[in-house]
């Protein structure tokens, strides 16, 4: 299970894709002390300009939008504890065992990078960056990106970077860097640990001890059966695939 996303053959999601790696590159050096605040703005153009370039009639409007995507990041990491930070672009790798619906144990690898893990009292807490449009408060609740870093974090595979077994997770944070407010300034949305609220209201997971492990489940599912089924939802904005899509009407 490899949460993140593939640019695919859409122009305007390989457009985004890149401006979101820039991004978080920028975070990255930022936070690891190699660009100081002061250089942050010749740090963005130098990287800006080894960008493929767009539509000329809408360059300036882009790249002032990624500028204030970067300075609402420098906002929000200027107000974090410095001593709780642990890591940026973490890379992780680990295995775990969940139960499919019919009753079957699957072990599944779960890997990815977090943009940020800190360390607060004895608990982690991944955060992400996020560049795209911003969700509710409702969605975050369950997003399966952090869910399962979440799940990273109980088995363990933060333990050799930090140097001590730390297997609680702590709050979720999701960090819109476009908050679509008109201003440089990002808005961070929670996720509940799942040892607080494992199993939100409204929502089956069978007998998984949590959201996120029977959503796991349900994709090892999916890959194990080939059961591939197409279903309209938000995902469906941009996708080259729309018109070939049964669920979108699509013509034969």
């Amino acid at each position: 299970m490899v949460p993140g996303t593939a640019g695919g053959g859409d122009p305007g999601g390989s457009e985004a894709t890149a401006v979101g790696t820039l991004i978080h590159e920028l975070a990255r050096r930022a936070s690891a002390g190699e660009v100081g605040p002061e250089g942050l703005r010749a740090a963005f153009d130098e990287a800006w300009a080894a960008l493929p370039a767009g539509p000329a009639w809408r360059q300036d409007a882009r790249r002032e939008r990624a500028w204030s995507m970067v300075q609402a990041w420098s906002g929000w990491d200027a107000d974090r504890p410095r001593d709780q930070l642990v890591g940026v672009e973490v890379p992780f790798r680990c295995d775990l065992t969940v139960e499919l619906p019919d009753g079957r144990p699957e072990t599944v690898t779960l890997r990815g990078v977090v943009d940020r893990l800190e360390l607060v009292d004895d608990t982690l807490v991944v955060v992400d960056y996020k560049t795209g449009r911003k969700a509710t408060a409702g969605q975050v609740q369950t997003l399966g990106q952090l869910g399962v870093y979440q799940l990273a974090v109980r088995a363990g595979a933060f333990d050799e970077l930090i140097g001590a077994a730390v297997h609680r997770p702590g709050k979720a944070l999701a960090v819109y860097l476009d908050a679509g407010e008109g201003a440089a300034r990002a808005a961070t949305l929670v996720q509940p640990s799942l040892d607080d609220v494992p199993v939100p209201d409204g929502i089956d997971v069978g007998s998984a001890p949590d959201w996120a492990s029977a959503a796991v489940a349900e994709a090892a599912r999916i890959v194990r059966d080939e059961d591939f089924v197409a279903r309209r939802g938000s995902h469906c904005r941009g996708c080259p695939f729309a018109t070939d899509c049964p669920p979108r009407g699509a013509r034969r």
